[in-house]
């Protein structure tokens, strides 16, 4: 009987963690604009959902490093 649990168990160890091993399609525009303050100001844009524009922002060096964000280098680019 213990032997039996204890199969179970390691099955459904291995078949939750395969569930976890997919990437996760991000999409930026749903992302509020990364705010991590820094030394420098760099000008750009974000895209804002709630109003459905394009709004100008000035990210923080850090937040500029990030390549997944919500942060565009011009206004055609968002």
């Amino acid at each position: 009987m213990k032997i039996k649990y204890l199969c179970i168990f390691i099955a459904a160890a291995f078949g939750f963690s395969e569930c976890g091993t997919g990437e996760i399609d991000t999409d930026v525009c749903k992302m509020h604009p990364p705010y991590e303050p820094g030394r420098a100001i760099i000008p750009g844009w974000f895209y804002n959902g709630s109003i459905d524009l394009c709004q100008y922002y000035e990210f923080g060096a850090v937040s500029a490093e990030n390549k997944i964000a919500n942060r565009f280098s011009s206004l055609s680019d968002c």
